[in-house]
Formats: structure tokens, sequence, C-alpha cells
């Protein structure tokens, strides 16, 4: 089995390397490295959690990791969206740095 570094991770997933580490870490690898079949399965476990077909890729498990599969304004763990903090119509990107999770409600 292969392992994979940090950087490579953060090269697929196009992120910064801070947030690699932290997907890495919260995935079971050691902050530097992870095994293969342990991300893949990892990134299967994720994807299967989210709802939005839309981002299933890399920015939505970025975001779910970063905020901990929670609303980012209540705290909820249910009927969970992904929010524009910054609406695309005012500008905002698409990036993971202008998303988060957030509830039905809160959206």
């Amino acid at each position: 089995m292969a392992s994979i570094p940090v950087d490579e991770i953060a090269r697929r997933m196009r992120c910064d390397p801070e947030t690699a580490v932290k997907l890495v870490l919260t995935a079971g690898g050691d902050g530097a490295f992870i095994d293969e079949d342990v991300w893949l399965n990892y990134l299967r476990a994720i994807s299967k959690r989210l709802s939005n077909k839309k981002l299933k890729g890399g920015r939505g498990i970025i975001v779910c990791v970063r905020d901990d599969f929670k609303c980012r304004y209540c705290g909820s763990e249910k009927d969970l969206t992904f929010d524009h903090v910054i609406p695309k119509c005012k500008g905002g990107g698409s990036g993971y740095r202008n998303l988060a999770l957030a509830c039905w409600l809160c959206n």
C-alpha cells in the first residue's frame, strides 16, 4: 500500500496546506502522510453523507470537515446545506473559503 504525502492531498483537493493537514488527520493519517486505501475509504464515506450532489467533490468534503459536519451558525447537525457566505450575486466565489455548512433554517 502506498502512502500519500500531505502536499499531494493539497494538490488533489485544491486546498491550502493547513486544510490538507486537517483532512489527513481527520482521515486517520499522521499529519504528513496517509495510506492511499485509508484516504479513498474516507472520501467514499464522506461522499455518502453529502446530500448536495453538486458539491460531492473536493469542495464539499473540505467544507464538511472544516465545519465538523455542523451548521456554522447554530451547530445543528440536521438538514445541512451549503451556504455562500458572500452571495454569488454580490461577487462571492464558489471556492471552499466562501462556503459554509448551514442547516435549512439558517440558510
